[in-house]
């Protein structure tokens, strides 16, 4: 069967991740594969290598932009309707919007709309909020299929009135704890290549600069982790449109000595062993790949009790604070610093979760279920 992988940007990230990871198990299962994408250069890379072939989205973009969604709206068609694929699968917000429509114009017969979070959970205006809900409905009716994440997303969908034509359900994302293993560099590489020291006890974190991630909020919490004593550092490996911000916000703090920024990594997990321990304290998440790969690392977790996150660490895979509540994040470090036995626990019981619960293997063959799905 021809299948069309969409999502809004080919930039590092779960999300592309999980489409890179897709493609390249459809194609190896005999179907034939095309992936469709916005700017960014990291997916166009993967598909190259693993001979996928890709399609440039010119108009595609984040953000809304009414004449520009509705250029790419049009390209989008132009290319499904060349392409006649028998399914297509949606990522991503902007992506799950759009290409419902062009799938729907183009006479597709499977469209299948995977979300890792719903929009309309970030932080953001009640106008912006509204007209998100308003757009999911819409887009929904054009829809067969809507893929969550985890439970509570379905839960959101169905509160809010988002409803697909067939199948509203939810298939938890996975990672492949070998290949992470293969891939993890040693802790005297890992710190050496990112330039920390040997000495510091170091949370880590693998977060681009959105304001989901709430970054500002974890630079008070761990100035107050510092006040209360604590004498470890963060660093984060990531990038993103407020990268500028974050800095003035370090600086602002004096945080400038403990709160390091290490940029944009390729295959960022590999440096996973390079953290004692993993934090991701977002305003807003849906199933994090990052947190799954920290997991697989055995790195004890502190994450914010949004999302799936809850779900993922539970029971007894790490420390579950209130979001953007620096006190209580600030104190959950300590704790993490303080308590090796608790470390060691956290981090054995994160990898037989992932181990467990969440095989990447598991997660491609749900999917493509639904993509082989009778018309």
């Amino acid at each position: 069967m021809k299948f069309a992988i969409c999502i809004t940007r080919a930039v590092p990230g779960g999300a592309t991740v999980f489409v890179f990871d897709l493609a390249r198990f459809l194609k190896r299962a005999g179907h034939e594969v095309h992936v469709l994408a916005g700017d960014g250069e990291w997916l166009v890379e993967k598909c190259t290598a693993e001979q996928i072939p890709f399609h440039r989205l010119h108009w595609m973009q984040r953000e809304l932009h009414p004449y520009k969604d509705i250029r790419a709206l049009i390209e989008l068609t132009q290319i499904l309707k060349a392409l006649k694929p028998n399914a297509i699968h949606l990522n991503s917000s902007k992506m799950g919007v759009l290409g419902s429509l062009a799938g729907y114009f183009s006479g597709i017969k499977n469209i299948v709309y995977c979300i890792g979070g719903w929009a309309f959970l970030e932080p953001m205006s009640k106008t912006k909020r509204t007209m998100i809900i308003f757009a999911e409905r819409i887009a929904a009716k054009f829809r067969d299929v809507i893929v969550c994440v985890h439970p509570g997303d379905v839960d959101a969908a169905k509160r809010e009135g988002i409803q697909p034509k067939q199948q509203l359900l939810s298939i938890s994302n996975g990672v492949d704890v070998a290949s992470i293993d293969a891939q993890l560099l040693t802790r005297e590489i890992a710190r050496e290549t990112l330039g920390l020291r040997r000495s510091d006890f170091v949370f880590g974190s693998i977060a681009n600069f959105y304001p989901a991630k709430d970054v500002p909020n974890f630079i008070l919490a761990t100035k107050r982790y510092r006040e209360l004593g604590g004498t470890g550092v963060v660093a984060i490996i990531g990038d993103g449109p407020l990268r500028t911000e974050t800095e003035n916000a370090i600086q602002t703090t004096g945080a400038d000595s403990y709160f390091i920024l290490l940029g944009a990594k390729e295959n960022a997990s590999q440096y996973l062993a390079a953290f004692d321990a993993y934090a991701l304290p977002s305003a807003k998440e849906g199933m994090p790949i990052s947190l799954l790969e920290a997991m697989a690392a055995s790195l004890p977790c502190i994450v914010s009790d949004v999302g799936a996150m809850r779900w993922m660490i539970e029971p007894d895979a790490g420390l579950i604070v209130d979001a953007h509540n620096p006190e209580h994040l600030a104190r959950a470090m300590l704790r993490i610093e303080r308590d090796p036995d608790s470390r060691e626990a956290f981090g054995h019981q994160a990898r037989r979760v992932v181990t467990e619960r969440f095989p990447l293997q598991k997660t491609l063959e749900a999917h493509e279920k639904l993509l082989t799905l009778p018309n």
